[in-house]
């Protein structure tokens, strides 16, 4: 299944440009001989390795990649081995893009187990800025908040939920 960076170009959420196919296989299989393309292998398993994964027709030849959410999870679960620049762009060009959904995203960090580390990210994407203003408690602040109604049910729902597998 091709991931992170490599699938990142491909669904053109990013600037760069890998140098190397990134493929994700089982945490026991064997890794690929090959010289050429350069690979550069990321394990999984269970969840984490069949969920969000799609197949795409590239050149006439169907391959499996990971989905937009996942990718993006897939970026801040391995972001000591992409960065967390990349992570985060990813997650940015995504929204902005209107590629991905914030349920979409939720569900591939909980599978991913990164919903933790994703919260601040996604929460400073979809919530407006706070505004600091002596007049204004800020207990009031989070009640004005202009957001739509599914997009604040979605997050309550998520954020105040008892996680699974955190």
């Amino acid at each position: 299944t091709l991931c992170l960076l490599t699938a990142l170009r491909l669904h053109q959420l990013t600037t760069q440009n890998p140098f190397e196919v990134w493929i994700m296989i089982d945490r026991k299989a064997r890794k690929p001989s090959m010289t050429y393309p350069p690979i550069r292998v990321v394990r999984a398993s269970g969840f984490a390795l069949s969920r969000g994964v799609k197949a795409m027709r590239i050149d006439g030849v169907e391959i499996n990649v990971t989905t937009v959410a996942k990718t993006v999870a897939d970026c801040f679960k391995y972001r000591s081995t992409v960065g967390v620049d990349v992570a985060i762009e990813a997650l940015r060009d995504a929204w902005r893009q209107k590629k991905v959904t914030v349920e979409a995203i939720i569900a591939a960090a909980k599978i991913d187990r990164v919903a933790t580390v994703m919260r601040p990210y996604l929460e400073s994407l979809v919530l407006p800025p706070r505004r600091s203003h002596p007049a204004i408690p800020l207990r009031c602040i989070g009640a004005c908040w202009p957001l739509h109604a599914s997009v604040r049910r979605t997050l309550t729902r998520f954020w105040l939920s008892t996680p699974s597998s955190d």
